[in-house]
């Protein structure tokens, strides 16, 4: 599953990177505005994908170092 989060986040990236380079500069705004858009999305999906992978690594958050941080 963090697989697709992840393809899914890189997706959303080169739209955003491809509607960078149609923005010009920041001045035409619907690329501009599907820009912002694309990077938030990749994000959001980025940190989806790791706080997944990371709970199925660590038997889904049960890390036995868990006390050792509080």
């Amino acid at each position: 599953m963090p697989w697709l989060f992840l393809i899914l986040a890189i997706l959303a990236e080169v739209v955003a990177t491809s509607a960078l380079k149609a923005s010009n500069g920041m001045t035409h705004w619907p690329a501009a505005t599907l820009t912002v858009c694309g990077y938030a999305v990749s994000f959001y999906f980025l940190g989806l994908a790791f706080r997944i992978a990371f709970l199925e690594r660590t038997d889904r958050g049960k890390c036995p170092c868990r006390n050792a941080w509080r």
